[in-house]
C-alpha cells in the first residue's frame, strides 16, 4: 500500500510520470539479509499495478543503479513525490541538481500509509510478517488507515 499510495499521488499530480524499480545489485547492497523479490518480479508487478490503474500510457520505467535515480539528471524532470523517509534524499538531489545547472525538482510529499496497528506500512514489515501488504496484522483481521495528502 506504500509504494501504490505514493504512485497514485504522482499520477494524481503528474501528467507524465517515471516510475523507478531498484535494480537487483541495488536492492542487495542497500537491504543486506533481507528477502525481497528480484527486479523481474517487482517489475511485473509495477507494470500490472499500472495497467490496471490505466496509467500505463503515462508512464515510462526505468530502472534505478543508484540512490538519485534519474531524477538527479534529467531536465525535463518537474517534480518528485516522496515519502517522510525519503524526504531528505530529495533534498540531496535538489542539491546535485543546482551545482550542475538544473532546476530543482518541486518535492510533494505523500504522507505514511498506517497498518491496522498505527505503525506505517513498510516493506521490512511486510518482510518480516508482521502485516501483510494492505497494513492488516498478521495475527488478527484489521483495516488499514489511509491518509490523504496535496500535491502541494
Amino acid at each position: 500500500a506504500g509504494h501504490r499510495s505514493i504512485l497514485e499521488k504522482a499520477f494524481d499530480c503528474g501528467d507524465f510520470v517515471i516510475v523507478g524499480v531498484t535494480s537487483d545489485a541495488m536492492v542487495e547492497a542497500g537491504f543486506k539479509g533481507h528477502r525481497v523479490e528480484p527486479y523481474r518480479a517487482r517489475l511485473k508487478s509495477v507494470e500490472a499495478f499500472l495497467a490496471e490503474r490505466g496509467f500505463s500510457d503515462r508512464s515510462s520505467i526505468v530502472r534505478i543503479d543508484d540512490v538519485y535515480g534519474p531524477a538527479i539528471s534529467d531536465p525535463e524532470a518537474e517534480a518528485i513525490v516522496v515519502s517522510p523517509e525519503t524526504a531528505a534524499r530529495a533534498l540531496e538531489i535538489n542539491e546535485k541538481r543546482r551545482r550542475t545547472g538544473l532546476k530543482p525538482l518541486e518535492l510533494i510529499e505523500q504522507e505514511f500509509i498506517m497498518a491496522a496497528d498505527g505503525k506505517p506500512i513498510a516493506s521490512s514489515r511486510i518482510r518480516a510478517g508482521l502485516i501483510d501488504r494492505e497494513g492488516r496484522l498478521r495475527k488478527g483481521p484489521s483495516q488499514a488507515a489511509r491518509g490523504e495528502a496535496d500535491c502541494v
